[in-house]
Parts: C-alpha cells; sequence; structure tokens
C-alpha cells in the first residue's frame, strides 16, 4: 500500500490512514472477485436462454458484500468495530442485528 513514484524526483507516498483504507478495496487491489453467483463462466447461470431462477437473489447478495466491504475500514478491522462500519449503516448489518 506504499506507492513510489520513480524517477529524479522520486518520492515514497505514505498510505492514508487506516481509517481510510476500505477493506472492498484492498479486495479489488489484488484482484479478488466477490461473485457468489456462477456467470463469470462461459455458460454462466444460463439454461437455455434463460438465467437461472435465483440469479438475482445472488447477484442483489453480491452487491449487498460487496456494499458492506466497502463500508468497513482496516481500521475498524484492527480495532475489533467490523459489525459497525465507519461510514453509516449499511443494510447488511441492519438484517444481522
Amino acid at each position: 500500500m506504499l506507492e513510489g513514484v520513480r524517477g529524479a524526483h522520486g518520492v515514497f507516498l505514505l498510505p492514508p490512514p487506516p481509517q481510510e483504507i476500505w477493506i472492498g478495496d484492498i479486495i479489488s487491489s489484488v484482484e479478488e472477485v466477490v461473485d457468489i453467483t456462477r456467470c463469470q463462466t462461459s455458460d454462466g447461470c444460463l439454461k437455455g436462454h434463460a438465467r437461472c431462477l435465483t440469479h438475482d437473489l445472488w447477484a442483489d447478495l453480491t452487491s449487498q458484500i460487496d456494499g458492506f466491504l466497502n463500508s468497513v475500514s482496516l481500521n475498524d478491522v484492527i480495532s475489533g468495530n467490523t459489525g459497525k462500519p465507519s461510514n453509516g449503516s449499511s443494510q447488511v448489518s441492519a438484517h444481522l442485528s
């Protein structure tokens, strides 16, 4: 998470503080994808030419997971407050309580 700028005037840029680093950004920075559907394969979840019956359910859940991960900061994880995201309440935490 340390960024370097090369050249005669190169510098190392310090990362933002932990409360400004979102877990969703960490996951995407290592090119991980949170997707619980099978749509990323060539056949995906298609049977014939129609999506599977539960496709929208799983796609919506993937969206909720993404939203949750993008609302939890590294500081939340360090301090053990992952149930109370930094940037406001989320629908996921509302459903879990």
